[in-house]
């Protein structure tokens, strides 16, 4: 395997915990960073089939969304419903008292 000599600039945070992860597992970074980066790139980057993967994950979590929202929507409606028909029953409940209340009225008027 043929190597190439790179200079890149990196995020100094990211970089001083990837010395400490290398350090970690393997004791020292001498001649591992160049391997690490390499497997790193080999097999988070150039794979296809993790990048298949997280594109049809993105479209799954848009779909997802997408049906959150309808959901949302169509349970507002429920709910607004709902309380429509709280409002009737209070409507009706209300007029069925005033009836009584005029029966009842009726009744020791005309004496039944």
């Amino acid at each position: 395997m043929s190597t190439k000599k790179v200079t890149i600039n990196i995020d100094e945070e990211v970089w001083e915990k990837y010395i400490k992860k290398i350090e970690e597992k393997e004791g020292t970074t001498y001649g591992k960073l160049g391997k690490t980066i390499s497997e790193l790139i080999q097999t988070y980057y150039l794979n296809d089939e993790i990048t298949m993967d997280n594109t049809e994950l993105t479209q799954e979590i848009i779909q997802i969304k997408e049906s959150i929202k309808k959901l949302k929507k169509e349970n507002k409606r429920i709910d607004d419903e709902i309380f429509s028909l709280k409002i009737s029953d209070e409507n009706i409940i209300h007029k069925i008292k005033d009836n009584t209340i005029d029966i009842d009225k009726l009744r020791k008027e005309y004496g039944n």
